[in-house]
């Protein structure tokens, strides 16, 4: 029933997919609205494309793209593209979810204006800029010291491994493992050396106001529990039941 319209709670959605977010979304007590539509929501460049959802209270964005595995890094790169210039053209927050309730994996763009020459440079050349220097493609001298490997620009955009819910907000988890060094001898050589070693992982939490200072941290990666409340909506999107109906239902 995936790519047939299906009903829920008297709307129209496009596929069965977008009808588990909206579940999901419910579940949280996080207003939505599908499909928005007007001027207010025209990404960078004027283009006009209408995000998933609209979560009104959050003033923020809440997209779903295709979930096959199959869909080429092209898709994929113009997605992220996409969700990039609507960050830019409306200065509000995107969360990106590419998948299914129960398999996808998010990013998060915060709400970033355009105004520094690099940034429209950088987005004016997307996507052939994303293809040779991907999120890096910015001056090393505009990376954060200790804050981001990212320049300044897109450390605002994060990269996750899920999402979950802490103290009433949507949040974006991110999972990095530190390095540490140690010195070991070189066979070769005879003499010690610098050597780099994974250290320890850990899970932080962004939220959709501040793009450099994680919400939580979890330094225990083996311990790191979702939310009651993120597991709950999760299962409830997952086990809901739909009414299909034809393609050719106009959307609510």
């Amino acid at each position: 029933m995936d790519g047939q319209a299906v009903l829920y709670q008297g709307q129209v959605f496009e596929n069965e997919t977008h009808a588990r977010w909206a579940v999901f979304l419910d579940s949280l007590r996080l207003d939505w609205q599908y499909k928005p539509q007007g001027t207010t929501h025209t990404a960078y460049g004027g283009e006009r494309h209408a995000p998933t959802f609209f979560l009104g209270s959050r003033e923020a964005y809440f997209v779903v793209t295709d979930e096959d595995p199959a869909v080429s890094h092209e898709r994929i790169r113009a997605d992220q593209i996409w969700a990039a210039k609507l960050a830019t053209g409306t200065v509000r927050g995107v969360v990106l979810v590419h998948g299914t309730p129960d398999s996808y994996w998010p990013m998060i763009f915060h709400a970033k204006a355009i105004a520094e020459p690099e940034m429209h440079d950088w987005l004016e050349a997307a996507p052939e800029s994303i293809k040779s220097l991907g999120w890096h493609g910015l001056p090393e001298e505009l990376v954060i010291p200790k804050r981001s490997l990212l320049p300044e620009h897109f450390a605002w955009i994060h990269r996750g491994v899920g999402l979950d819910f802490w103290n009433g907000q949507l949040v974006v988890v991110t999972y990095e493992h530190g390095f540490e060094t140690e010195l070991r001898e070189d066979p070769v050589y005879g003499q010690q050396v610098e050597v780099e070693l994974l250290g320890h992982a850990s899970y932080a939490a962004y939220g959709l106001d501040d793009p450099y200072e994680p919400l939580y941290v979890e330094n225990d990666a083996y311990g790191f529990q979702p939310q009651p409340e993120y597991l709950a909506a999760i299962t409830a999107a997952t086990n809901a039941k739909f009414t299909a109906r034809p393609h050719s239902d106009t959307l609510n």
